[in-house]
């Protein structure tokens, strides 16, 4: 009887622990496909955006699909002559037309009258401070690049364009060509529009955090 415990004490124990690697190799899997799913799910989201004035002098942002026919981007990015998009899977700059703007609040949104296959952000208006969340951005306008970050601070108030506003504070590092990108949570889901940077007491700009227009204010718009 001892040698027949023994035995199926052994036979547990070596299934539990196959048991255990088969879960554990699985959900780190899953986790791996899950980081670059987030881009993958996203990319055909969102927009380059390429801005020329009156002096051929050109600027580049970011912009994202919230209708089928209209993308979201900031106003200082389209403050301009001409207004390009263009897609991932594309080499082309298509025209697009400035449908709507709040110059105070540094909103626009764009139409886009021409076909395509690309999809639209799922919007999320509620969120916590720690939660995890993603950026699809044209970082130094080298093509639309993810990161990720969480959010430092749900609501913080800064002078912006002569107003007291509330703005999502993270800590992405974002730079030139980002403007206008969308952050998104775990759920794809967008929760708010990248904007600026600031800066500390030396006067440098801060790297660590950048500030983000909640999404709630772009509906307003619409």
């Amino acid at each position: 009887m001892k040698k027949n415990n023994v035995f199926k004490t052994c036979v547990f124990i070596s299934l539990a622990s196959v048991i255990t690697f088969f879960i554990t190799f699985f959900t780190m899997k899953s986790c791996s496909n899950n980081k670059s799913s987030y881009y993958q799910n996203n990319i055909d989201k969102v927009v380059e955006i390429k801005s020329t004035d009156s002096k051929n002098n050109v600027d580049y942002g970011t912009g994202f699909f919230i209708k089928e026919d209209i993308i979201s981007t900031n106003y200082h990015v389209t403050k301009v002559n001409k207004i390009e998009i263009r897609f991932y899977d594309e080499k082309e700059y298509k025209v697009v037309e400035l449908y709507k703007y709040d110059e105070i609040k540094d909103i626009s949104l764009l139409k886009y009258k021409g076909e395509h296959k690309h999809k639209v952000f799922k919007t999320k208006t509620t969120y916590e401070t720690g939660e995890n969340c993603f950026e699809i951005g044209n970082f130094l306008n080298q093509g639309l690049s993810l990161k990720k970050g969480h959010i430092s601070l749900k609501e913080v108030k800064i002078d912006y364009n002569g107003t007291s506003t509330s703005f999502i504070q993270c800590n992405l590092n974002i730079s030139f060509g980002d403007s206008g990108a969308p952050i998104f949570d775990t759920k794809s889901k967008v929760i708010g529009m990248i904007t600026f940077r600031v800066r500390n007491n030396s006067f440098e700009t801060e790297q660590s955090f950048c500030y983000a227009i909640p999404f709630e204010r772009i509906l307003a718009l619409i």
